[in-house]
């Protein structure tokens, strides 16, 4: 009889569902506070690069590094500004990180103020892994707000009965106002 009940009838277990290789390794842009920065996000306020390991699978994960530190470099550069560098005082020894099923790993640093520009920010997770994303630094508050859209209630306009955007008219001299009668 099979001891591990599976079909194959051999009595070696079967592999794991899951491997190192279905770790998702990604790099996020966060607030003094921690959370996730999305957006264009506005001038002024401590920006911090965090590297995040997520383990998708059902059984917890561990892989090796040849670094004591999880993230043992960002780098970012802005489209005209030249970037920056943070690598944090890591022992040089290669360690094992464990992720939790299901559960995530991270690790966050300060890049700073940075001026208004698009960056890419690259965080090393030591050995060969990477991961990138990108984010804008908006000058003066002018970060976007969220888009919304209301129809055009009077009937003596070109749109009427449309539904109007501010991006619709972006680049262009508009004025809104807002009346609710009860």
């Amino acid at each position: 009889a099979d001891a591990d009940a599976d079909a194959d009838d051999t009595g070696a277990p079967p592999p794991p569902s899951c491997s190192t290789e279905d770790l998702v390794f990604t790099a996020e842009v966060r607030d003094a506070s921690g959370s996730a920065l999305s957006g264009p996000i506005a001038e002024g306020g401590e920006i911090y690069g965090t590297g995040v390991v997520t383990n998708p699978c059902a059984e917890d994960l561990s892989f090796m590094s040849t670094d004591g530190c999880l993230v043992d470099s960002i780098s970012y550069s802005g489209a005209t500004i030249e970037g920056g560098f943070v690598a944090p005082m890591c022992t040089m020894a290669i360690t094992e990180f464990s992720v939790p099923a299901g559960d995530s790993i991270e690790e966050s640093y300060a890049l700073g103020r940075l001026d208004p520009d698009s960056y890419t920010m690259t965080v090393s997770f030591g050995g060969a892994t990477e991961a990138s994303t990108e984010f804008t630094v908006a000058a003066d508050g002018a970060a976007a707000v969220p888009d919304f859209s209301l129809p055009d209630v009077n009937p003596n306009s070109p749109s009427y009965e449309d539904s109007i955007s501010p991006r619709d008219l972006m680049g262009q001299v508009a004025g809104w106002y807002f009346i609710k009668a009860t």
